[in-house]
C-alpha cells in the first residue's frame, strides 16, 4: 500500500503557465593562435543584462534565456569585437554559436549558429556534464567522429575510469566487469547479444548510430537497484538534415588464418544463420553426420548502408524525422596452444589444440521521430542484432590429450573433435516521449520490448583414445572410440527463448532555479525459456569398429550404419528421456533432458531532489522502493532427489542515495556519491543445469534463491 501511496504523491502537480526558457552555449577560437581556445572573452546578449566570459577550454553557456531573436556581442581585450544577429531562442532548446575572434573582423559567414536539443553536440555535453550534479559522463557524436572513434565500446574507453580489453569487446567500469554493469538504449534495458553475458557487445553501436554514449558511475534512484560498476546508456541517432544514403564496403585478411584449409560446421550460413529444421533434432541426427565441411577462403569482409531523411511541416512547427542502418562483419581466426582444466588436480589436458572460429554479425536499426512541436517528441526505435560463432576445434592433435574419466593404464592418448555453432539473435523495439508543460513541468516516458533467440544447435563431439596410433604411419593400428559412457560421442541441441517488457516514466518539476524534484516509474518483466537434448552414439563394438581416417567419422555416422534391425550396425542413438517408456529410448526420439523457465518481476518508484544550497554547494537526495520478485522453475538430470525443482523470491527493498557536487572555482567540481545498492543473480546462475564444453562443466546454484523450502532471504547482497 505504501507503495501506490507514493506513486501517487509523486503524481501530484501544479500546473504553471510561465513559458519554458532556452538556453545559449558555444566555443570561443583565437583566430590568431591557430583556432586554440579562447578564455575569458566576453559573450553578452545585447539589450539585456545577460551575459559570460568563456572558460580555459573556450566554452560559454547563457541560461534561462527567453524565447526570442537577439544579437550575441563577443569581445576580448586586443580584439575585433563580433555581433551576431538573429540569433533566435526557443523554449527548451539548446543555441549553439560557435565563432573564432581575432585582431582583424570575422565575417558572419564564419559564424557556425545551430538551434535544436542537441545531445549529439560535444560542446552541449561538456556543459552539461560540467553543471550536472551526478557522476556522469558522456562522449557525442560529434567526438566520436573529430577522434575516428568507430563505436560505443571505443567510445566509453575514452572516458576516465573505463577501460577496454584489447582484442575483445568487455569493458570494464571502476576495474568491474559485465557482471557488474548495466546497459540501456533511450533509457530501457537492453538483451545481451550474448546469453553467456549480461550486457550486450557495445561495439555492435557503430559511430554513425550514435548520437551520445553516457555512462553513469554513481548510483542515482532512477536506476535499477541491481547496480554495483556503473551503467551505460546509448542514445540513439536523431536525424535532422537533408535525405541522404550512404553505402561503405571494406575486406581484410587474417594472416593467422590466410592459407589455411578451414573448416566449419555443416547447415550454417556464411551470414550466421542455422539452416537446418531445427524442431526436430532426431531427424538431423539421422541425415546429417558429423564432419565439419569446407568453408570459403578466410578473407573478412564488411559492408554498411545508411540513410535518413527529415521534413519540417505545420509553419516548421513540427518534423518528422527517418533513420536507418544496416551492417555486417565477420572474422576468422585459428587459435593453437594447449587447453586446461584443474582446480587442485590436473583433470584435462590437451597440450596441443586447433581450432578455427568463425564469427559474423548482422545489425540493423531504425529510428522514426516525430517532434510534434517545440515541447513534445515521440521516437519509435527498432534494433535487430544477429551474432553467430562457428568454432570447429580439434583437441589432442599431438597424441598426449588426457580425460579426467581415464581409469586404465590403455586410457591415453584421448583425442576430441568438437564442432560448434551458437546463434544469438535480439529484437528490441522501442517508444519514447519527452514533454515540456512549461517552464516547471516535464515529463520523460518510455516503453519497450526485448526479444532473445539463443540457440546452439546440433554441436557434434567425438571422443577417441589412442589417437597417437593415427599418427605412427601404420595402417594396421588406429584410433578407437572412447565409450566411458554413450555421450562421450554426442550430438547436442540447446535453446533459449526470452522475451521481456521494460518501462519508465520520469516526471520533473521546477520549483526554482536551486530546487527541483523527480518523481518515476521503472518495471522490467521477463521470462526465459531454456530446454536441451542430446543423442548420444552407443558404439555397438569399438574394438572392431577402429577409426581409420579421423577426418571422414561420416563414413561411421551414416544412417546406412545405425543398428537397425539389432545387430546389423555399428551404433545406436541413445537419449536419457524418452517420448514414453513404450518407445524406449533407443534409436528414437526423445524428449528434452534439461528444462528450466525463469520469471523476473521488478516494479519501482523513486524520488530525488536537486537542491541548490548554495552557489558553490548541491545535494540530490534520492529514495527508490523496489520490489522484486524472481522465481526458477527447473526439471535436470542432476538434481538432488529432494530438491523441489524451483526457487523464488519476492522482496521489497529501500534504496537510499545522496549526490553532492562542490563548485571549487569557475573550472573544477568535487562529486562525491553515497548509496546503498543491491547485486542480484541471473537466470543461468540460479538453474542448476550443467553445461559441459570440452574442458570445463559450468552450472548454477539454485540455492542463490535461498534454500530447499524456495524461501530466498539471502538471494542478494547490499552492495
Amino acid at each position: 500500500m505504501k507503495t501506490y501511496l507514493l506513486f501517487a504523491f509523486s503524481l501530484f502537480t501544479l500546473v504553471l503557465s510561465a513559458q519554458q526558457n532556452g538556453s545559449v552555449v558555444g566555443k570561443l577560437t583565437d583566430k590568431e593562435l591557430n583556432n586554440e581556445p579562447l578564455p575569458f572573452a566576453n559573450v553578452l546578449i545585447k539589450g539585456t543584462t545577460k551575459g559570460t566570459t568563456s572558460d580555459f577550454d573556450g566554452l560559454f553557456q547563457i541560461e534561462d534565456v527567453e524565447p526570442g531573436t537577439y544579437t550575441l556581442v563577443f569581445s576580448f581585450l586586443g580584439y575585433e569585437t563580433l555581433e551576431v544577429p538573429n540569433v533566435v531562442v526557443e523554449a527548451g532548446k539548446v543555441t549553439e554559436i560557435n565563432a573564432g575572434l581575432g585582431a582583424s573582423s570575422v565575417g558572419l559567414d564564419e559564424v557556425v549558429v545551430t538551434t535544436t536539443a542537441r545531445k549529439d553536440s560535444e560542446i552541449a555535453l561538456l556543459l552539461q556534464q560540467k553543471n550536472a550534479l551526478v557522476m556522469q559522463e558522456a562522449i557525442s557524436a560529434e567526438a566520436l567522429t573529430l577522434k575516428g572513434i568507430d563505436d560505443a565500446a571505443a567510445a566509453v574507453a575514452q572516458i576516465s575510469g573505463i577501460s577496454k580489453q584489447q582484442g575483445s569487446s568487455n569493458v570494464y567500469v571502476r576495474g568491474l566487469g559485465d557482471r557488474y554493469q548495466n546497459t540501456t538504449m533511450n533509457g530501457l534495458s537492453l538483451p545481451s547479444n550474448d546469453v553467456e553475458k549480461k550486457n550486450i557487445n557495445l561495439d555492435l553501436f557503430g559511430s554513425s548510430i550514435i548520437e551520445n554514449v553516457a555512462v553513469s558511475k554513481a548510483y542515482s534512484p532512477t536506476f535499477y537497484g541491481d547496480f554495483a560498476a556503473g551503467n551505460v546508456n546509448v542514445d540513439s541517432k536523431e536525424y535532422t538534415g537533408d535525405g541522404y544514403l550512404e553505402v561503405s564496403m571494406g575486406s581484410g585478411i587474417n594472416t593467422n588464418a590466410a592459407g589455411e584449409d578451414f573448416v566449419k560446421s555443416e547447415g550454417t550460413s556464411d551470414f550466421g544463420f542455422y539452416n537446418r529444421y531445427d524442431n526436430n533434432p532426431f531427424a538431423v541426427v539421422l541425415s546429417h553426420g558429423v564432419d565439419p565441411e569446407a568453408a570459403w577462403d578466410p578473407i573478412n569482409i564488411n559492408g554498411a548502408i545508411e540513410g535518413g531523411y527529415s521534413f519540417d511541416f505545420n509553419d516548421d512547427k513540427s518534423r518528422l524525422s527517418f533513420f536507418g542502418a544496416a551492417s555486417f562483419a565477420n572474422g576468422y581466426e585459428i587459435w593453437e596452444g594447449p587447453a586446461r582444466d584443474f582446480t587442485n588436480v590436473l583433470k584435462v589436458d590437451f597440450p596441443d589444440v586447433r581450432e578455427f572460429a568463425y564469427k559474423s554479425t548482422t545489425t540493423a536499426l531504425a529510428n522514426v521521430t516525430y517532434r510534434i512541436n517545440t515541447e513534445n517528441k515521440v521516437k519509435f526505435s527498432s534494433l535487430f542484432v544477429n551474432s553467430a560463432a562457428d568454432r570447429v576445434g580439434y583437441y589432442g592433435v599431438n597424441g598426449q590429450g588426457r580425460n579426467r574419466d581415464a581409469i586404465l593404464d590403455t586410457d591415453q592418448g584421448f583425442y576430441v573433435m568438437n564442432v560448434q555453432f551458437n546463434q544469438d539473435m535480439i529484437f528490441v523495439n522501442q517508444l519514447t516521449g519527452q514533454h515540456l508543460f512549461d517552464d516547471k513541468l516535464s515529463l520523460d516516458w518510455g516503453v519497450g520490448f526485448n526479444k532473445v533467440f539463443s540457440d546452439e544447435p546440433d554441436r557434434k563431439r567425438i571422443t577417441l583414445e589412442n589417437y597417437q596410433l593415427a599418427l605412427d604411419n601404420d595402417d594396421t593400428t588406429n584410433p578407437v572410440f572412447y565409450t566411458n559412457i554413450p555421450f562421450d560421442n554426442q550430438r547436442f541441441f540447446q535453446s533459449i527463448d526470452e522475451n521481456e517488457l521494460n518501462s519508465f516514466m520520469n516526471l520533473g518539476y521546477k520549483v526554482s532555479e536551486k530546487v527541483k524534484f523527480n518523481f518515476g516509474y521503472n518495471g522490467r518483466r521477463k521470462e526465459r525459456r531454456f530446454s536441451s537434448i542430446r543423442y548420444g552414439y552407443d558404439i555397438v563394438n569399438r574394438d572392431n569398429t577402429p577409426v581409420t581416417d579421423v577426418n571422414n567419422l561420416n563414413s561411421i555416422f551414416n544412417v546406412e550404419n545405425i543398428n537397425i534391425p539389432s545387430g546389423a550396425g555399428l551404433w545406436n542413438t541413445i537419449v536419457l528421456n524418452p517420448i514414453t517408456n513404450e518407445i524406449g529410448n533407443t534409436n528414437r526420439p526423445g524428449l528434452p533432458e534439461n528444462t528450466y523457465k525463469g520469471n523476473l518481476g521488478i516494479h519501482a518508484f523513486y524520488t530525488t531532489a536537486e537542491l541548490g544550497l548554495t552557489d558553490k554547494l548541491s545535494l540530490v537526495p534520492g529514495i527508490r522502493i523496489e520490489s522484486f520478485s524472481q522465481k526458477v522453475e527447473y526439471d535436470v538430470i542432476n538434481i538432488s532427489p529432494v530438491d523441489p525443482g524451483f526457487r523464488e523470491v519476492y522482496e521489497n527493498i529501500f534504496l537510499p542515495s545522496l549526490n553532492v557536487k562542490y563548485a571549487l572555482n569557475e573550472n573544477s567540481n568535487l562529486r562525491a556519491g553515497f548509496s546503498k545498492t543491491a547485486s542480484f543473480p541471473e537466470f543461468k546462475e540460479v538453474a542448476p543445469f550443467v553445461y559441459e564444453s570440452v574442458t570445463q562443466r559450468v552450472g548454477g546454484n539454485p540455492d542463490l534463491l535461498g534454500g530447499l523450502n524456495g524461501d530466498g532471504a539471502t538471494y542478494f547482497r547490499y552492495l
